[in-house]
């Protein structure tokens, strides 16, 4: 039986964070995660399409360039940035 861990290991860390992936890849589970396209073409792994839940701000993620993305935290914690997809492919 395969185990996926829904947006990663996300009962300790923010969903889609990092941290929530690695946490899920450490323990031997497969990951699902979200992503979604930015207003110049890439990608950024993030559920909503709104950063207003995760991010506190009131914005569409396809209204954003990824670079001003990925210098949104999850839940304003410094320690939980936003990633790029290429970003994910590259750790993992």
């Amino acid at each position: 039986m395969q185990i996926f861990a829904h947006r990663g290991v996300f009962d300790k860390y923010p969903e889609n964070s990092q941290a929530a992936l690695k946490a899920a890849l450490d323990s031997g589970f497969s990951v699902e995660t979200d992503i979604r396209l930015t207003a110049d073409g890439d990608f950024v792994i993030i559920h909503d399409d709104n950063l207003k839940r995760l991010c506190n701000e009131n914005a569409t993620v396809a209204s954003l360039p990824l670079s001003e993305l990925l210098k949104k935290s999850y839940f304003s914690s410094p320690d939980y940035k936003l990633i790029s997809l290429r970003r994910y492919f590259e750790i993992f």
